[in-house]
């Protein structure tokens, strides 16, 4: 069960990576017009929106890929050494599946987004 303190934290952590990943950096519309009051010289980007998704899309991966390795790493540690505790190899073997599930969510996301990023891109850009 979660205690108050660590929804606290929990929530510092995500509020600081979304900060810290990008949600400042995209160019605000406002910014990119030449006098303030007419805004029909202004000219609006996605940078911002690609830049947090991009942010989003790379903390995804990498807690996938490091958050797998580490469960596969400790489940196989703690199931060689259980010895004849059958919690423990049970804990082991559960953390085993859970990094490979990881691991496999990984390279299937990398996938996924590659082939949406490449429909996205249209007809234009493919040369056989």
């Amino acid at each position: 069960m979660m205690t108050r303190g660590n929804k606290l934290v929990i929530l510092t952590l995500f509020i600081s990576a979304l900060f810290i990943g990008g949600i400042g950096s995209g160019e605000v519309v406002a910014q990119s017009c030449e006098t303030p009051s007419d805004i029909g010289d202004c000219t609006g980007t996605l940078t911002g929106y690609e830049d947090l998704l991009e942010a989003a899309f790379v903390i995804t991966k990498l807690t996938l890929q490091y958050a797998g390795m580490t469960g596969l790493f400790i489940g196989t540690i703690i199931y060689f050494t259980a010895k004849k505790s059958s919690e423990r190899g049970q804990t082991g073997v559960w953390l085993i599946m859970g990094g490979l599930v990881m691991i496999a969510l990984y390279f299937g996301m990398n996938t996924l987004v590659e082939i949406i990023k490449y429909v996205g891109k249209g007809r234009d850009t493919y040369s056989p």
